[in-house]
């Protein structure tokens, strides 16, 4: 190996390593934060409960799809050279195999997201405001007709 191959490598592989650590940091700390806001308490109103309840919710929502998408892609491209061909993997094959799985995992996060999640959560989003109608105007018993 030249110098030029080994500068390139260790640069290449600083960058992941500091791009994966970053989305690693934002994922963890956002999912602290959104778990936190969402905890509900004995204190809490009924309305903020409610609130904590579409909060907690909607946590998969709004994660950051590509974070993830690069969480999952930088050591699959890794385990596939490491386990699959015995070696690492050059710069270009690296760059290549990422961004094949890369955009394989976001289009299914993705994905995924659109055909289950937001289902789910609108229907829960329409089930606090029917709640929440009902709490603000309870029914009366004089308004029911038996």
């Amino acid at each position: 190996m030249t110098l030029g191959t080994i500068a390139a490598h260790f640069i290449l592989y600083g960058t992941w390593i500091i791009l994966g650590s970053f989305a690693f940091y934002k994922e963890r700390n956002e999912a602290k934060h959104a778990y936190m806001q969402g905890e509900p308490k004995e204190t809490n109103s009924v309305q903020t409960l409610l609130r904590k309840i579409q909060i907690s919710a909607g946590f998969e929502i709004n994660t950051i799809k590509w974070r993830r998408g690069i969480l999952a892609a930088v050591p699959a491209v890794l385990l596939v050279f490491l386990i699959v061909l015995l070696r690492f993997p050059t710069p270009r094959e690296f760059i290549l195999s990422f961004l094949i799985i890369f955009s394989l995992f976001y289009i299914l996060l993705k994905l995924h997201q659109r055909i289950n999640v937001e289902s789910s959560f609108n229907n829960i989003k329409k089930g606090l405001m029917l709640v929440r109608e009902k709490i603000e105007n309870p029914i009366k018993l004089s308004d029911l007709k038996i």
